[in-house]
């Protein structure tokens, strides 16, 4: 006997199952930066600022970031602190400000569209001589809706508490519209099956 399933079946089936993220996870509150590319959470929105810290040689072996399309290379990656973030404009400036470090480097930083290696950087931050060194660095010529990674790193292994925020630009992207719900209309009583939605364009996660 077949069973034309009604709406409100529809939806309790489709809250029910569970789909794959299809990026990184977005941040918790207060959550610091990754050690390594790989595992950086999305920061959803830089407009109200995050705070964060280096620590002492998290890196082993240390990466280095040889091209720039922007900047100064080679920036050596001793103790870094990786971002994700979704370009909401073309153009962004992050601006970098240590607020206490142990000694006299300051911080390199660089824009990363990968973390494939070997690394490549859209833009290098300048190095800074002190230890109270404010610096930024812009992406130019951003995807809208694409993932970039801001990678935070101690010159020298320098150990620095630091401030992220952004100058100009936008790293907050509006939901895309939910596509239609995909699967059968009609299933046998106590059948097992399953229902997908495309891919929501700028969404981090799905329960």
């Amino acid at each position: 006997m077949r069973k034309t399933l009604t709406s409100f079946f529809f939806l309790f089936l489709f809250n029910m199952v569970q789909l794959a993220a299809q990026i990184n996870a977005g941040c918790q509150p207060g959550q610091p930066g990754a050690p390594f590319c790989s595992q950086a959470c999305v920061v959803c929105d830089f407009s109200n600022g995050i705070s964060d810290e280096t620590l002492i040689n998290t890196v082993n072996p240390v990466l280095t970031i040889t091209n720039c399309d922007v900047g100064q290379p080679p920036i050596v990656l001793e103790n870094p602190r990786w971002y994700a973030f979704i370009a909401g404009s073309t153009d962004i400036r992050f601006d970098i400000k240590p607020t206490q470090c142990v000694g006299n480097n300051g911080l390199e930083a660089a824009i990363v569209s990968a973390c494939d290696l070997p690394l490549r950087a859209v833009n290098c931050g300048p190095l800074q001589g002190g230890p109270f060194g404010d610096f930024f660095i812009v992406g130019i010529n951003l995807t809208v809706g694409n993932l970039y990674y801001l990678v935070v790193d101690g010159i020298n292994a320098e150990v620095c508490k630091f401030t992220v925020g952004v100058g100009f630009g936008s790293t907050y992207t509006e939901l895309g519209a939910l596509g239609p719900i995909q699967g059968l209309q009609q299933v046998c009583p106590k059948a097992k099956t399953f229902y997908t939605i495309p891919p929501v364009p700028n969404a981090l996660t799905y329960t």
